[in-house]
């Protein structure tokens, strides 16, 4: 039933998605052509589809610790880095667009920095509700926040709440799967409704929030 709805869910979306001729927010538009809409193969991208395809072909076992809502397919604890990059990696023009829990997956993705020599990652490994608070903590402001981690409502509502006491005019939030069950889907729309917000974009995979002052709130269903 979840598939059947994640499906409907998904016509609907582009049913009503439009692409840059339908927006006409100056912000929005520029924000679809430099960013959302923009193919440019930046310096980092070969390196990490490299990455993407030995994790494709990976043997490699290990044992998951699942802190949200679960998988909709991989219900085992024990999953191979192959399955868990088939079913949760994103695919390359979303990862790409973000450009700018588990013990053991988080010791394979420090792995993978290595290879990438990215030496500016600190991880912090735990559940949100029990490593997020410290986290903020330490942190004067947010400037780009990506959540995806458990999606039920409450909880992506309280971790928004909490990130959004450091958020400032020019932070941009990105939640990941709003439509992956009723539950995000109820989490995203009272988001979109918090008074701090003026502009979304529902990219059907994730939304993204921005808190820019001087812009009339309007949310996009863009076409990605």
């Amino acid at each position: 039933m979840k598939t059947m709805n994640y499906v409907i869910n998904y016509l609907i979306y582009r049913l009503k998605s439009v692409n840059e001729h339908g927006v006409h927010s100056p912000f929005v538009f520029d924000l679809l052509l430099g960013t959302i809409y923009n193919r440019k193969a930046y310096y980092s991208y070969k390196n990490i589809e490299n990455i993407r395809k030995e994790l494709l072909l990976s043997k490699q076992t290990v044992n998951c610790i699942d802190l949200g809502a679960g998988s909709r397919i991989l219900n085992n604890a024990s999953r191979s880095i192959s399955e868990i990059a088939n079913v949760s990696a994103k695919p390359s023009k979303y990862a790409q667009l973000l450009f700018e829990g588990c013990e053991e997956i988080a010791a394979v993705a420090k792995g993978n920095f290595k290879k990438l020599k990215l030496e500016n990652i600190r991880q912090v490994i735990g559940g949100f509700d029990e490593v997020l608070p410290d986290v903020l903590k330490k942190i004067e402001q947010l400037d780009l926040v990506f959540f995806d981690g458990n999606h039920r409502k409450i909880p992506t509502l309280n971790y928004f709440q909490q990130c959004l006491e450091k958020a400032v005019e020019s932070s941009v939030f990105i939640f990941d799967d709003i439509y992956w069950s009723e539950e995000m889907k109820a989490a995203w729309q009272e988001i979109k409704n918090n008074e701090r917000v003026t502009v979304t974009v529902d990219l059907f995979h994730f939304g993204i929030v921005f808190f820019r002052k001087e812009q009339v709130k309007e949310h996009f269903i863009i076409r990605f």
